[in-house]
C-alpha cells in the first residue's frame, strides 16, 4: 500500500471555498480504492510552507499584509493511487485550482507525540497502532462531512441545522459534543478585552 498526499491550492472566494473543494471531489473521493483518506485545510506563510515552490505565484494569497499559500490537503492510502491523482488533476484543471502531490508518512504524522501521550510507550509499533487507530477515525469523519455537504449556487457548503442543541447551525456541533462527553476533552476560546487576552477553557 502507498501513502501519499495531495495539497490542492486555491483562491479563496467567499466563505465556502474549502467546502466546495471538498464537494467538487466527493465523488472522486468517495469512488476512489482507498484503504483510508483524511482531510484538513492550511493558510501558510508562503515561504514557509513547504511545497510552494511547486505552484504558481498567481496562487499567492495577500491577507493582513501576509502572503499566504492557501490549500486543503488530502493524505490517502491506496495500492495504486494513480487513477485517483489523475481525476484529482483533471477536477482541479477544471475550477482552477492547483494540485501538488508528494509521498506521506502516516506515521511521522499521526504518531507523534502530539498523538501518543508518553506514558503510553513510544515503540514504533505502539506509534502505528495509535496512527491507525486515529486514521480511521479521521477517514469516518470525512465521509460524515461530505454526507453533510449542500449545494449552494456554484459552491459547496455544511448543511445548516436549526436544532436548538446546535446553536452554532452546525450538526458537527453535536458530534464535537459526543466525542467531548466520551472523552472529557475540552478546547479553548481567546477572549481579548482591554486587560489583555485571555485563555478560557470551554466544556461541551
Amino acid at each position: 500500500m502507498i501513502e501519499r498526499e495531495a495539497s490542492i491550492y486555491v483562491k479563496p472566494q467567499g466563505t465556502y471555498w474549502a467546502t466546495t473543494v471538498l464537494g467538487e471531489l466527493a465523488a472522486t473521493i468517495t469512488g476512489a480504492a482507498f484503504d483510508w483518506c483524511w482531510v484538513t485545510k492550511y493558510g501558510l506563510p508562503w515561504t514557509a510552507d513547504p511545497t510552494h515552490h511547486n505552484v504558481p505565484v498567481s496562487f499567492k494569497v495577500l491577507e493582513n499584509g501576509a502572503e499566504l499559500g492557501v490549500f486543503v490537503k488530502l493524505r490517502y492510502r491506496s495500492a495504486d493511487p494513480t487513477a485517483f491523482e489523475t481525476q484529482v488533476r483533471q477536477v482541479a484543471a477544471r475550477c482552477g485550482w492547483h494540485a501538488v502531490f508528494a509521498d506521506y508518512d502516516l506515521v511521522a504524522d499521526l504518531g507523534t507525540d502530539r498523538f501518543l501521550a508518553q506514558e503510553q510507550g513510544g515503540t514504533p509499533t505502539r506509534r502505528r497502532q495509535r496512527a491507525e487507530r486515529l486514521v480511521a477515525f479521521l477517514h469516518e469523519t470525512l465521509l460524515l462531512a461530505l454526507d453533510t455537504l449542500v449545494k449552494d449556487g456554484n459552491d459547496w457548503r455544511f448543511e445548516h441545522s436549526t436544532h436548538q442543541e446546535n446553536p452554532t447551525g452546525t450538526t458537527f456541533q453535536s458530534v464535537v459534543h459526543l466525542v467531548c462527553n466520551l472523552t472529557d476533552a475540552r478546547t479553548q476560546a481567546a477572549v481579548r478585552t482591554s486587560s489583555g487576552t485571555f485563555v478560557v477553557p470551554v466544556s461541551f
